[in-house]
């Protein structure tokens, strides 16, 4: 059951706000040319696109149309020049995008479901924060069914992406938005570079604690400024960390049942997961937590500056691949976190595949006055458009594990 939350009461708020104030005036019209009216989901064109036969998507009377894409990447990232290659792929064909950043916060979520209500100013957006943000947002009211549309396209989810993560996006067998990336918190980035001088195997396959803590020490070395660690484990962010000790305990890892009627911590699970985590931190072969605090420490100033042979937290491989910004000279390679012993190296456990990483969904507004047009963008955005071709690795790797083959490597 869903339960109440500040969110979804904010939510709640803001709709009875909004309407509110439309039946006083009419809602303004965006750049898109939008009415801001709300529309039922049209049947999808055969194509799945809204297109006509002659591949044209502007409006009848042979104007362009062009569609607000709303996420919260800075648009240096990539998606300047992301919609730049759309534009000009569209072009004569009647359809243009515009792309807008807002702020993935509090107030800047605020900003983007006050604008949804209204309607006129985006088309499609990025909804960050889980499948519970999204199904609040769908509950809202706030978000386009594109069910008929995959149909249409002949675009399985579950086989494109992976049916644990089709089902994590699947409300009452309708979808209304679907991730676009893959990001499995319970994996680590590992200098590749240094296993290979320490004569440690790359773990691809998995590990256990035991096989971890090993090479942990194995990879220790040097003294004062100039010391390497083992492992950074970016106490900052523990939500990952804590994550990757409590996998294999899958949905149950917080709560020992679904009702909830008491907390999983006291299951030796937990207990195997605290002590290597302070094993690595008493050997020395893990940065302290005292010393990330006080020395402000990050992904940036260890792994990436070679003063950790491995980290968490692998959505900074973005930092990996951005080499002009941050210059290193060695691989990075993706590996799963260790388990706790060796009944845990099964398929099922040892890829931590039982958890949807999969995040940053894209949806299409509700009252978006050209369903098929957003729609046509979504697949171009899903099937290869998206800045750092993430959606290729989550097409390709999220069945099993974070990444395949070639793809779990980066310079």
């Amino acid at each position: 059951m869903l339960k109440h939350t500040k969110h979804s009461w904010k939510i709640s708020l803001l709709t009875c706000l909004m309407a509110g104030l439309m039946l006083f005036a009419g809602c303004s019209q965006g750049s898109s040319g939008n009415s801001g009216n709300a529309v039922s989901t049209p049947a999808p064109s055969d194509s799945g696109s809204g297109s006509d036969d002659d591949g044209w998507l502007g409006t009848k009377d042979g104007k362009t149309i062009t569609l607000r894409l709303w996420a919260g990447v800075p648009p240096e990232y990539g998606y300047d020049e992301m919609a730049k290659n759309f534009n000009a792929e569209y072009a004569d064909r009647g359809l243009q995008i515009e792309y807008v950043k807002y702020n993935n916060d509090a107030n800047g979520n605020l900003q983007l479901e006050t604008y949804l209500m209204g309607g006129g100013e985006i088309d499609v957006f990025i909804s960050y924060g889980g499948g519970g943000t999204l199904k609040e947002r769908i509950d809202a009211n706030l978000c386009l069914d594109m069910t008929d549309y995959l149909k249409g396209a002949d675009f399985d989810l579950a086989k494109e992406f992976g049916t644990v993560n089709a089902a994590s996006y699947t409300y009452n067998d309708r979808i209304y938005g679907f991730p676009t990336k893959y990001e499995n918190n319970r994996w680590m980035m590992i200098n590749k570079d240094m296993f290979e001088a320490a004569g440690v195997n790359i773990p691809y396959e998995g590990w256990t604690y035991d096989e971890f803590l090993d090479a942990c020490e194995k990879l220790t070395h040097g003294e004062g400024q100039d010391k390497v660690h083992g492992v950074y484990w970016y106490y900052n962010s523990p939500g990952q960390w804590r994550d990757m000790l409590g996998s294999v305990l899958g949905s149950h890892a917080t709560y020992v049942d679904d009702d909830c009627s008491a907390v999983a911590y006291d299951n030796d699970i937990w207990k195997q997961g605290f002590e290597m985590t302070m094993a690595t931190v008493d050997k020395g072969w893990a940065i302290p937590l005292e010393d990330e605090v006080s020395e402000n420490y990050s992904v940036e100033t260890t792994f990436l500056k070679g003063k950790a042979a491995m980290s968490m937290d692998i959505s900074k491989i973005r930092l990996v691949m951005d080499a002009e910004e941050y210059p290193h000279d060695f691989t990075t390679a993706l590996v799963p976190g260790p388990v706790p012993s060796e009944k845990y190296m099964t398929d099922e456990y040892k890829y931590h595949s039982n958890y949807s990483g999969a995040g940053d969904i894209i949806c299409i507004a509700n009252n978006t006055g050209y369903p098929a047009q957003c729609f046509e963008l979504v697949m171009w955005y899903v099937t290869g458009g998206r800045p750092d071709s993430s959606v290729e690795r989550l097409r390709l790797g999220c069945n099993c594990s974070c990444f395949v083959g070639e793809l779990r490597e980066y310079n």
